[in-house]
């Protein structure tokens, strides 16, 4: 549609009134698929479909998210068992290349050297093959956050969960779910692999929240730009990161946060070390905090003044 309806050369270019793009549900709304699951299972069910409305339709609400994930991708008639192929070969004329690209990313290379290298072919092909991905929506390229200018702080992950979801856990399995094997291998592999998986899933859900929350007015300042934040600690001599960073520049507002999908509650250790962090960016005259959990928090965070606290139960 974009390229040859709306594009330079096409006949309607210059004509239209208006133009939409329609953009994958968020994760509240992926949510009343399944109104009747656990905000665990919720949350996992958009960390696999992405919010697309037709993968969403394709759940049962009435099975559990276990027979879910087994009939839509563990299984030779699965509908998403070829999905993220057969979308490639309908976009793109040479799917190879932007495979072993989306191979590489899943592999955990994020910058277009360790991409190339991992997917063998060379960096001006590589870069080609983002930006094709990145348009999409495949792909995603990120930058630090008051860093943008820099670079060297580019990375690159996979958007769509749910090529982010199949390059984790299929590529390797074929000839499992070949052999009817879907049963064995999500509860052999997935299912203990499922928490660390959705650690970046829930940094994702996270940012929605804090947006739509900005949006509302129920927090302390009206959030204009959010990203994550990577950089050096002089002191301690190595990289630190922070998951979320909401800023009023105009104001020299921020608010930083912390975002853990984790089986046990969020603890003094984590508040203290974003508070640590959060000093290594400058100029805010107003700073807030907030730590999202999947499990709660202990009694010392509970009693922290000075930090918005929000659990996965609080997000749905």
């Amino acid at each position: 549609m974009e390229n040859q309806v709306l594009g330079y050369k096409s006949p309607l270019y210059g004509r239209r009134t208006a133009q939409f793009l329609i953009r994958p549900f968020d994760y509240k709304t992926s949510a009343q698929f399944v109104p009747s699951w656990t905000a665990a299972d919720k949350a996992v069910i958009h960390g696999i479909t992405g919010g697309v409305p037709k993968y969403l339709e394709l759940i049962d609400p009435e099975k559990n998210l276990r027979q879910n994930i087994i009939d839509l991708f563990l299984k030779e008639s699965g509908y998403l068992f070829e999905e993220p192929g057969n979308l490639l070969k309908q976009e793109l004329r040479e799917a190879a290349s932007y495979n072993a690209v989306i191979e590489a990313i899943a592999a955990g290379a994020t910058k277009v050297s360790e991409i190339a290298g991992k997917a063998k072919i060379d960096t001006s092909t590589t870069a080609h093959c983002l930006e094709v991905l990145i348009s999409l929506g495949i792909v995603a390229k990120e930058m630090a956050i008051t860093e943008e200018s820099n670079k060297r702080k580019t990375y690159y992950s996979i958007q769509d969960t749910m090529f982010r979801f199949w390059y984790r856990f299929i590529p390797g399995q074929i000839d499992a779910i070949l052999s009817k094997e879907g049963e064995m291998l999500y509860d052999e592999v997935i299912e203990k692999e499922l928490p660390m998986y959705m650690g970046k899933i829930f940094e994702d859900i996270c940012k929605q929240y804090l947006m739509g929350a900005s949006r509302k007015g129920t927090l302390p300042l009206k959030i204009l730009k959010i990203g994550r934040w990577w950089g050096n600690n002089p002191k301690k001599k190595r990289e630190e990161e922070i998951d979320l960073v909401g800023l009023n520049l105009s104001r020299k507002q921020a608010i930083f946060g912390e975002c853990k999908y984790r089986n046990e509650r969020l603890g003094k250790e984590v508040l203290d070390s974003l508070l640590e962090k959060a000093q290594l960016l400058k100029g805010f005259e107003e700073r807030f905090y907030i730590l999202f959990s999947k499990s709660g928090f202990t009694p010392h965070v509970e009693a922290a003044e000075h930090v918005l606290l929000v659990s996965l139960e609080d997000m749905y």
